[in-house]
């Protein structure tokens, strides 16, 4: 690992750490205490749950002076009074070509069980603004999926964005299985 990544990572460390702690669990959603003005909706969180695991959580709200939270990772070990640290104000991925035919989550965590991932020398913000419409390039020409029936009943083009949306189990994840196969391009990236 270079010693900027190093420098940038010491340097974001924060002078000191606030925390509350859990006031109610109801299912998913997650109440805690004592954080006023450290949070504000978007900020994310880590609750120390009693088994020692961290779980990271996003603040979606507020009621009668608490934060109100929903998890990204398991709640079973999340009991009344357990720590939640306020987290970083903003999430940072580094991506690297080395990334190239993994498979990771949302929070930019490898979960194809191969290993942590290389960091990359340039930061991305997890939750970036977009880029205004008349700045964004055009359309490529057309792409070849590698499926005919999307290929001539919704055909679309390179540096395109397309959404997927349908009921559960009817095969979404197949399609976009046979996307990433066999659409002639050199990188394919599902979210």
């Amino acid at each position: 690992m270079e010693l900027s990544v190093l420098t940038r990572d010491i340097a974001r460390l924060p002078a000191e750490r606030r925390y509350g702690r859990v006031a109610t669990v109801q299912g998913l959603l997650i109440e805690i205490a004592g954080l006023d003005a450290a949070v504000g909706v978007g900020s994310r969180l880590d609750i120390a749950a009693r088994d020692g695991s961290v779980v990271p959580v996003e603040a979606i709200g507020f009621r009668n002076g608490r934060a109100l939270c929903l998890p990204f990772g398991e709640v079973q070990a999340i009991g009344l009074g357990c720590k939640a640290y306020v987290g970083s104000p903003q999430s940072f991925v580094s991506p690297d070509q080395r990334w190239l035919g993994r498979v990771i989550n949302g929070l930019g965590q490898p979960i194809d069980g191969r290993g942590p991932l290389p960091r990359g020398p340039r930061e991305e913000a997890v939750k970036a603004r977009p880029p205004a419409a008349h700045t964004r390039m055009r359309v490529g020409p057309k792409l070849d999926t590698g499926i005919k029936a999307l290929n001539v009943f919704t055909p679309f083009c390179q540096g395109q964005r397309l959404g997927i949306f349908a009921g559960s189990g009817v095969g979404k994840s197949v399609l976009l299985s046979m996307l990433a196969r066999f659409t002639a391009c050199d990188v394919a990236v599902i979210g």
